[in-house]
């Protein structure tokens, strides 16, 4: 699962972007406890490919490096 800041890095833009696309239901995520969200790698990028069009489908979703950390 990636993190509001990994996905803001990731699509190129601010945090609040990521943080209105969820909270208006236009990216998949996931809504833990209060404004901490996750985002399912596959789902995220069967979304961007479902909105990309032409032969180049857009950024692919990172591989994580390193070992992940759990925020619980």
């Amino acid at each position: 699962m990636l993190t509001v800041a990994e996905v803001a890095r990731w699509l190129s833009v601010s945090d609040q972007t990521v943080r209105k696309l969820a909270s208006d239901d236009q990216i998949p995520h996931v809504r833990l406890t209060g404004r901490a969200l996750r985002f399912d790698r596959e789902q995220l990028q069967e979304w961007i490919d479902q909105r990309t069009r032409g032969a180049d489908r857009g950024p692919r979703v990172p591989e994580p490096r390193g070992e992940l950390v759990d925020e619980d």
